[in-house]
Parts: structure tokens; sequence; C-alpha cells
């Protein structure tokens, strides 16, 4: 996994019931094949 980057992915989502607004996040690997990515950097 030498070419491999993990993205966070981070939504707000409000509670159906509550309305309370939620943080949820999913993590994806993504591939990367000159290695230039480092952390901070924008995905799309």
């Amino acid at each position: 996994m030498n070419h491999t980057v993990t993205v966070l992915i981070e939504r707000q989502i409000q509670h159906g019931v509550y309305g309370k607004i939620l943080r949820r996040s999913t993590k994806l690997h993504a591939h990367d094949e000159s290695g230039d990515c480092r952390e901070g950097d924008l995905v799309r």
C-alpha cells in the first residue's frame, strides 16, 4: 500500500427527532501513484 492515501470525508447531519446537528465522517482509500499527497491536501 505504498501508493495509497486515506481520505477523510466529513459531513454534518441533523438528527431526525431532536434536530441536533451531528458530525459524521467516513474514511476511504484512494490511489496516489506519484506520492505527492500530504496531510491537509484537498482531494477531489
